[in-house]
């Protein structure tokens, strides 16, 4: 669940749902880039939609709970795959 992965494997790249999306660098594991000059103000308009945020990660998750066990696993291979590729 989003509390386990998140809460006791905080900040790890790839198991962390909440990194590896290209809005903020958290870790020295994601590269730099120049973009990442612009992450102050960026963190200022994040907080300022957080809440939005958090209601559709709630959507999300009732979708992906009511999901076919079958297409559970497709979207997950495919996720796999984009990750080694």
């Amino acid at each position: 669940s989003h509390n386990y992965r998140h809460h006791v494997l905080t900040n790890i790249v790839g198991v962390d749902d909440d990194l590896g999306f290209g809005v903020m660098r958290l870790t020295r594991d994601e590269p730099w880039e120049p973009v990442h000059l612009l992450q102050p103000l960026r963190n200022v308009l994040l907080a300022v939609i957080f809440e939005w945020g958090i209601a559709l990660h709630g959507v999300h998750s009732d979708r992906d709970r009511y999901l076919p066990d079958t297409v559970r696993v497709a979207e997950g291979n495919a996720t796999l795959r984009r990750k080694i590729a």
